[in-house]
């Protein structure tokens, strides 16, 4: 009791040092002590042994226990999963470990201490020890209640057998008769369970005092989160209110009309948070890269003759004046991301050199503009029946080299993640930018022709490449899928020599890596492009924003990729909600897939 007395008094002390001498009624004040306590715990030392405590697996003190009742003995829970957050990983901190540094909180600890925790607390029970976990089958979702390997072990160290369950176990008020109502909806459960489906609803339509629980499942049971615009000719003239558009937005509509709308249409505010994420040091490295190329462009370096170290001393003055800027200032005061930028950023320029270096194509343009604005006018794309659009934007890279007299141009766009060219991708217009962006170069270049068009990531994961004056170790070691350019060539012995000179006869490359076509292939493919596009505007025009998101092969799905899921709740137990799925496809000649 003097313990809860003491914290009564501090209580009353921080009041009065807070409030002072403000003025309040009764009322108020009673409010502000009612609120005071009820935040407050206070540790109590039990007054009798007949009674029952509770309390978590770390904090569980006492002698004496007759029988415990272990609860959430889920994976994830018991024991708790181990976090590797932080800048240092449990793979950092054992390496530190090993040269002294006397790291505590690795995983192997952190995991020993508490099954130890564990053991200790359910060795004390004298008579009778009951561990549980959640019942799948008690939430909409299977994925978080599996049970923990620990309860495994225990069942099978003796001999045990879960009990089955029922689906009238949970069931014990009112509240949680709802619960199951709906839970047997939403899982398609009401034939197995149909008499106990009908006697509960039954039950609610006929109390008048519980009628209120079936007009909340006759209304819930009937949402379908379907996404309509109401009023289609105002939103048909939002959207003609521009027929200039970027390739980046009609990609989200494909991949999720519902996305678009959220994203370009209601545009909501995202929480401004102090941290650096991934989509911020994408953004940096591809500044940083840009401005490297720039110097290529401008005769700045030269890529046949410098050495890695200027490279890295080039790349770590451009971080600097990158990260300077008032846009990042925050990552000033972060060694560790600055050098961890500056290193993915000298990969990335040693890889973009060393390709240069064994090719005979050279850089015409660096982040070439095409719209109303620029040199190069922006890609123009008649829509059936509603006029035309035009697509505008930036292409990172432009190379070109002359071949028998005749101009060839190598599109370059950079990616800070492992996209691919993918033709699945482009036959169903999830993917437009690189035919986009070679038909806008074609558009401007009449006398042009493609050599190829490829994604070259930024980011590659050199290993080993830290002696000084090891190009020809570089070069080794960037014989790898993952810094090669990815995407569409011309079926050309000589052009492909001359954008590697590494090719062979045999497709063979060392720094490309890429499907192959003829001229009229990569007509095609612009002529498909076209129709895609023509296809989304239309159904963008008409209104289509559907909660129907695209899904490859059951796997890459868009929302996997997306902020707005807590906005659009898509389930598939909703009747307007489905993927869109797209099969594979195996024929990878461009020609025959889109004749």
């Amino acid at each position: 009791m003097i313990g809860i007395y003491n914290k009564i008094i501090n209580i009353i002390d921080q009041l009065k040092n807070f409030l002072g001498n403000t003025p309040m009624n009764a009322k108020q004040l009673s409010d502000l002590i009612t609120y005071a306590f009820s935040v407050s715990d206070v540790g109590i030392i039990p007054a009798a042994f007949d009674r029952v405590n509770v309390g978590s697996i770390t904090r569980s003190r006492g002698e004496g226990i007759r029988a415990m009742f272990v609860l959430g003995a889920n994976e994830g829970m018991l024991p708790q999963k181990v976090a590797d957050g932080g800048i240092l990983t449990n793979k950092d901190k054992d390496i530190l470990n090993t040269k002294g540094v006397g790291f505590r909180d690795t995983y192997e600890y952190l995991r020993s201490r508490d099954m130890l925790s564990i053991y200790t607390v359910m060795t004390r029970p004298g008579e009778k020890l009951y561990v549980s976990r959640f019942k799948k089958e008690s939430d909409v979702s299977d994925t978080e209640y599996y049970s923990s390997q620990l309860f495994e072990q225990i069942k099978k160290m003796f001999s045990l057998e879960s009990e089955p369950f029922s689906m009238l176990d949970g069931i014990t008020s009112v509240e949680s008769a709802f619960d199951a109502l709906a839970l047997y909806h939403i899982k398609n459960e009401k034939d197995e369970f149909e008499e106990i489906y009908d006697s509960i609803y039954s039950f609610f339509r006929e109390n008048p005092e519980y009628s209120r629980f079936a007009d909340n499942a006759d209304t819930a049971f009937g949402f379908t989160n379907d996404a309509v615009i109401r009023d289609t000719d105002t939103f048909a003239g939002v959207i003609d209110s521009t027929r200039a558009l970027s390739i980046t937005r009609l990609e989200t509509y494909a991949a999720c009309p519902f996305r678009y709308f959220v994203n370009y249409v209601l545009r909501p505010r995202k929480k401004a948070e102090n941290k650096v994420n991934s989509l911020d040091t994408g953004t940096i490295l591809h500044e940083i890269i840009q401005l490297y190329t720039d110097m290529i462009l401008e005769g700045k370096v030269e890529p046949s003759t410098i050495e890695k170290e200027e490279i890295d001393s080039v790349i770590a003055i451009l971080t600097d004046k990158v990260i300077s800027g008032k846009k990042y200032e925050m990552l000033n005061c972060s060694d560790y991301v600055k050098n961890k930028i500056r290193l993915s950023a000298s990969r990335a320029a040693l890889v973009i050199t060393i390709q240069f270096r064994n090719s005979d194509f050279l850089m015409e343009e660096a982040e070439a503009e095409f719209n109303f604005n620029k040199k190069m006018v922006p890609v123009c794309v008649d829509i059936p029946g509603e006029g035309q659009i035009f697509l505008q934007g930036k292409i990172d890279r432009i190379d070109s080299c002359e071949i028998d007299g005749k101009k060839y141009a190598r599109i370059i766009d950079y990616k800070t993640s492992g996209k691919e060219f993918d033709i699945t991708n482009v036959f169903y217009g999830l993917s437009l930018q690189l035919p986009v962006y070679i038909n806008a170069y074609n558009e401007n270049n009449a006398d042009a022709k493609t050599a190829g068009i490829f994604y070259l990531r930024i980011d590659p994961n050199f290993r080993g490449i830290n002696k000084k004056n090891e190009l020809e170790e570089a070069l080794s070691n960037a014989v790898n899928d993952e810094f090669k350019q990815n995407g569409l060539m011309l079926r050309d012995i000589k052009v492909k020599h001359a954008l590697d000179h590494t090719s062979d006869s045999s497709s063979r490359s060392r720094y490309i890596k890429a499907e192959e076509t003829d001229e009229e292939g990569f007509e095609l493919l612009i002529k498909k492009t076209n129709e895609n596009i023509a296809s989304l505007y239309s159904r963008l025009r008409h209104a289509d924003i559907s909660i129907n998101p695209s899904r490859v092969d059951n796997q890459r799905e868009a929302c996997g990729i997306c902020d707005f899921k807590d906005i659009c709740k898509f389930s598939e137990d909703f009747g307007a909600n489905c993927y869109k799925d797209i099969r594979k496809l195996e024929n990878r000649n461009i020609k025959e897939v889109f004749a």
